[in-house]
């Protein structure tokens, strides 16, 4: 009885965890409402929570939980400190609302996720989820873009939160390309998939959504060995330095593309290495950045409370939002030695990856993605995403896997 009540645990929990990431892509107000994933968030949260606690009564209430899920719990609980000094009081809206549910969310999914199977079968779900969105967009006329009409402008919220669940749909897709495919034919869909969703995040014109995927998979392949069990670094340097080259001249001479993104790309580089000058995007988000690094500086230790940043740039700029860099508001807000925490965690991931005998696709997903992060945050505010921090949250699962479950390479 009780192991027929564990299957059906994990079946109805597993069911709607993939049902709520495919609402997260499909629940965007073209054919369907965005109540529905609304629904399908608190759907999950309580019958997988009603699941947990049953299962900890089960096992006399002893907790086994994931290091991701006691870090990013005290992560919460020195932020919650900070509110003490900071403007910013709620909790049940904004950021700690978003950090909450992260947290949430990746404790019940640690509880759910029990092999590769589990895990395969969540990167097939986001990177899926994300063709059928953007095949929905087409037939309807949606998948379009232009510099005064970003794709995902009207879609989630805006064209960022568009672009960041397209792009880790791409990770996944990436990974699975890479390191699972069983067969050809599955392969090729993979690709086309990938073709598509990267197409659709050239659309959104988002820079530094279109360059991580690149990132990610040029890390992805550094890691892979060959038959002889030799990594083939040089061989991978190479053709990314040509696909680098070929893409960036694609984005310039394709008109579609350089009115999305490459007229945005150009800019920044310009900018950056001071032969012309920044787009008006990259040279606010420049001088918000610098205003939060200069108040960190002002209060390096403590910071100057959480979530306080927004209140600082709307006196100055007349903008009431984060500083777009992960690592200019966690100094400013909270000070250097949450900062030095909350990243401290990522270096333990790529540490341990090494320490522990994992195989070179975990290790690949683990330290290709943590780098991937780490460039991500320099033009995003991260701590509290969703989707960003499920995925960091399965990067500490992967350690916790039944050998005896795991597929075969």
């Amino acid at each position: 009885m009780n192991n027929r009540f564990k299957v059906n645990t994990y079946s109805i929990g597993l069911f709607m965890f993939f049902f709520y990431i495919f609402t997260s892509y499909i629940a965007s107000d073209v054919i369907i409402s965005s109540k529905w994933n609304s629904f399908s968030l608190y759907s999950f949260i309580g019958i997988t929570a009603f699941f947990y606690f049953v299962s900890l009564y089960n096992n006399n209430w002893i907790l086994r939980i994931t290091t991701y899920t006691k870090w990013y719990g005290l992560f919460i609980i020195m932020s919650l400190l900070t509110m003490i000094y900071s403007p910013e009081k709620s909790l049940f809206s904004g950021q700690m609302y978003m950090m909450i549910v992260s947290f949430i969310l990746t404790t019940l999914i640690s509880f759910l996720i029990r092999n590769e199977k589990d895990f395969i079968k969540i990167g097939l779900f986001y990177a899926s989820s994300a063709v059928i969105l953007n095949i929905i967009l087409f037939f309807t006329g949606h998948l379009t873009g232009s510099s005064v009409d970003r794709l995902g402008t009207n879609l989630m919220g805006n064209a960022n939160i568009y672009a960041t669940m397209i792009m880790i749909a791409v990770m996944y897709a990436c990974w699975l390309y890479v390191y699972w495919s069983p067969n050809f034919i599955i392969k090729i869909l993979i690709l086309l998939s990938l073709l598509m969703n990267m197409y659709s995040l050239i659309l959104s014109g988002g820079r530094k959504f279109f360059v991580i995927p690149f990132v990610y998979l040029y890390l992805l392949l550094v890691f892979k060995k060959n038959k002889k069990g030799r990594k083939q670094v040089i061989k991978y340097s190479f053709l990314a330095l040509i696909v680098i080259v070929l893409i960036y001249y694609l984005i310039l001479t394709i008109p579609i593309f350089y009115d999305t993104i490459g007229y945005r790309m150009e800019a920044l580089i310009n900018g950056a290495v001071g032969y012309g000058s920044y787009d008006n995007s990259a040279y606010i988000r420049k001088i918000i950045r610098n205003l939060a690094f200069n108040g960190w500086m002002e209060n390096p230790f403590l910071g100057h409370g959480f979530d306080s940043f927004k209140y600082l740039n709307v006196k100055i700029t007349g903008h009431f939002y984060y500083s777009h860099c992960n690592y200019t508001e966690i100094l400013y807000n909270e000070g250097i030695f949450i900062f030095l925490f909350y990243y401290g965690y990522f270096f333990y991931l790529i540490l341990k990856a090494f320490q522990t005998n994992l195989s070179d696709k975990y290790k690949a997903f683990i330290c290709s993605g943590i780098i991937s992060f780490l460039v991500f945050d320099l033009g995003a505010v991260s701590y509290s995403l969703y989707v960003i921090q499920i995925m960091i949250s399965l990067m500490s699962k992967i350690f916790c896997f039944d050998e005896s479950n795991k597929i075969n390479k």
